[in-house]
């Protein structure tokens, strides 16, 4: 293990529901980057912009090559595969931290997920199966996740009243109506935490 090194990892959701805290988000990357510029920490820095797509925007390029997130960068529109992209990021991160060698292995590894809860068209991973994966990178590797925007506890809710909202719409016989109905409750939610 590389004592002082950092690994930090962006997951950035881009979807339209992300619109009303972009600049935050933005100020917050980039007040993270110069705080840790400043305290001269060795970090290496990924970040996903989770669009319709994952996008890898840095992939574990050293601290002193990152430079500040923009308008432009981190546009929001559309929905996000934000769980495909945790659970890519996470598989990503996982499988180069096992085959580096363990004397250039970070001593921390953070994950910043920027995510709204809504949104979320991901097919390769779900709510549950990401909860896991955090438990256990948590547990068995010390991993660090933080959420801006929402907490992971909300972020699951969210989804598996989705889930929920989904086959209750196939019972009753169509989904418009009672989606809508359910990203209102959820909208109030969040405007309520703010």
């Amino acid at each position: 293990m590389k004592k002082g090194l950092t690994e930090l990892v962006f997951i950035l959701e881009q979807s339209y529901a992300m619109a009303g805290i972009k600049a935050d988000i933005i100020e917050k990357f980039n007040s993270l980057i110069y705080e840790y510029r400043d305290a001269r920490k060795e970090t290496l820095v990924t970040t996903i912009m989770s669009g319709t797509s994952s996008v890898i925007f840095h992939d574990r390029i050293g601290l002193e090559k990152v430079k500040p997130l923009t308008a432009e960068d981190y546009i929001t529109e559309g929905n996000s595969v934000l769980l495909d992209s945790v659970g890519l990021a996470s598989k990503h991160i996982s499988t180069i931290q096992k085959y580096i060698r363990s004397e250039d292995r970070p001593e921390h590894t953070v994950f910043i997920i920027a995510a709204s809860g809504r949104n979320d068209i991901s097919k390769t991973y779900t709510a549950e199966r990401i909860e896991s994966i955090i438990a256990q990178r948590k547990e068995k590797r010390g991993w660090n996740f933080e959420f801006w925007g929402v907490s992971m506890e909300s972020l699951l809710a969210a989804h598996k009243l989705k889930n929920k909202t989904a086959e209750i719409a196939d019972d009753v016989g169509g989904p418009d109506d009672l989606t809508e109905y359910v990203e209102d409750i959820l909208r109030i939610f969040e405007n309520r935490k703010n």
